[in-house]
C-alpha cells in the first residue's frame, strides 16, 4: 500500500519493522522492537515515539551492519500493528 516492506533484504535501503510493545503509562510511551531488542526509546507522544523508534531502528541495524551480523528476520506483523521504517542502507 505505501511501499514499505514488511522485511528487512540485505542490499535493500528500506525496511520496516513491527512494533512489539507500545506501552503509555501517562507520562511517556515507550517502543520496542522483538526483533531487534537493542531498539529501545520513547517519547512524549505517539508521533514523537514513532519518530525516535525509527531512529532507535537506524541505529541498532547500523551496530549490526558495522559488527557483521546478520540483520534479524522480521516477525510477521499482525493485524493493527504499527510497522516502523529503517532508512540505512543494509549491506
Amino acid at each position: 500500500e505505501d511501499g514499505i516492506r514488511d522485511h528487512c533484504v540485505t542490499g535493500v535501503q528500506t525496511c520496516a519493522l513491527p512494533i512489539s510493545n507500545f506501552i503509555n503509562d501517562g507520562n511517556f510511551i515507550l517502543v520496542t522492537f522483538d526483533d531487534v531488542p537493542e531498539a529501545i526509546t520513547f517519547g512524549n507522544t505517539k508521533a514523537e515515539a514513532h519518530r525516535k523508534a525509527s531512529q532507535a531502528l537506524d541505529t541498532a541495524l547500523t551496530f549490526y551492519s558495522e559488527a557483521g551480523l546478520a540483520f534479524p528476520k522480521p516477525s510477521k506483523s499482525k493485524k493493527n500493528q504499527v510497522l516502523i521504517q529503517s532508512s540505512i542502507a543494509l549491506d
